[in-house]
């Protein structure tokens, strides 16, 4: 039997006095205590709240590693830029007689021309540039640390490998953190030697 509305509060006043509610009240709330719904409920919501929440930590970290791996790689690049520049110009000052001082490059310079021809003969001035890097700075032609170019980077060998090839010499700088190694052939032309 169905009752509308104004029905039911008509039977519920009729046939349930005060104290019948109290008592129905008292067992509905003891018996949803007592089933534990509310204890399966708050225990399945802090589940699902502890999951989220370690999932979202999980991505911040991951985030985070991404970011300093970037950094790491972006830092690997420059220190590798910089040292090709720094072989380039001794590449530069290979057989300067004068205005190729350590220290600057004047607008008057002058080059060992009869050295240079018999090098460009002989395809060795590749050969002639690694000599000069071994010799006048070793540094150069040798494994480096990121911390060189960088203090405030962490602890980064970045390894060297150079060879001459005929008359010129190829350079490539790799490190861990970037997989991708930095490759260069330089040529000492600055008199467009060896035509």
């Amino acid at each position: 039997m169905f009752l509308r509305p104004n029905q039911n509060k008509i039977f519920i006043r009729k046939h349930l006095s005060v104290e019948k509610l109290a008592t129905l009240s008292n067992r509905l709330s003891t018996f949803r205590s007592d089933s534990g719904l509310f204890t399966v409920d708050t225990m399945v919501g802090a589940v699902l709240v502890g999951i989220s929440g370690a999932l979202t930590l999980s991505l911040i970290n991951n985030a985070n590693d991404g970011m300093f791996n970037m950094n790491l790689h972006s830092k690997a690049g420059l220190a590798k830029a910089a040292r090709m520049e720094e072989i380039r110009e001794e590449a530069f000052k290979l057989h300067c007689t004068s205005g190729c001082s350590d220290g600057s490059i004047d607008t008057n310079l002058d080059y060992d021309k009869s050295e240079i021809e018999d090098h460009c003969s002989n395809q060795t001035l590749g050969l002639a540039l690694l000599e000069r890097l071994q010799n006048k700075n070793p540094d150069l032609a040798s494994d480096f640390d990121l911390q060189n170019y960088d203090p405030t980077s962490p602890s980064l060998p970045i390894f060297s490998n150079i060879t001459a090839n005929g008359n010129s010499l190829i350079v490539t700088l790799s490190s861990d953190a970037a997989k991708t190694p930095m490759t260069s052939t330089i040529v000492p032309n600055a008199l467009g030697w060896c035509k």
